[in-house]
């Protein structure tokens, strides 16, 4: 189990890099995240829309990362991220 501040800060600093990008500081509009779900998904963008159209506020659209998962994610009130995403090395035949 991770605990501590040092860990706090670490998996602070990673969550930048996956939603904020170079920004220095969680927005105060969110929770800091404590954990991160994602659920495989054949078709992503159909996964975020209809996450959407059942009232729920993404993150960011489906988007293609530099290690090429194509992932939208959604932040619950609590603060967890939930990614749907598409992971191309795991259907690799």
């Amino acid at each position: 189990m991770f605990t501590g501040t040092k860990c706090q800060l670490s998996i602070t600093r990673f969550w930048f890099c996956v939603w904020l990008g170079s920004q220095q500081q969680w927005p105060d509009t969110h929770p800091v995240p404590q954990a991160c779900v994602e659920f495989e998904v054949d078709d992503v963008e159909a996964a975020a829309r209809e996450l959407v159209d059942k009232g729920y506020t993404l993150l960011h659209p489906a988007r293609t990362e530099p290690w090429h998962q194509i992932i939208a994610r959604l932040q619950t009130q609590d603060g967890m991220l939930v990614g749907v995403c598409f992971t191309p090395w795991l259907h690799d035949t």
